[in-house]
């Protein structure tokens, strides 16, 4: 599927979630002309089953190449 991300990214960093049917994706990276290129800071959701991409948040600060954990006495990504 597109991502909501106008033309993709790179440098972010991508998580399967516990249930297995979806996919966190978070900053990295998005050309914005040939020159340019500008961090991110929108979250997307990847549902496997539809193969579409969902926002879903921006984090505070643009990141590129963020890590990711599952943290699951709490649920949450960190």
């Amino acid at each position: 599927g597109q991502m909501v991300t106008p033309y993709g990214r790179f440098g972010h960093a991508a998580l399967l979630l516990p249930d297995g049917k979806r996919g966190l994706v978070v900053g990295g990276k998005e050309r914005r002309s040939s020159s340019y290129w500008a961090s991110l800071k929108s979250v997307e959701i990847y549902n496997i089953a539809t193969r579409t991409f969902s926002h879903v948040a921006n984090m505070e600060f643009a990141r590129d190449r963020p890590s990711l954990a599952w943290v699951e006495a709490e649920g949450k990504v960190l």
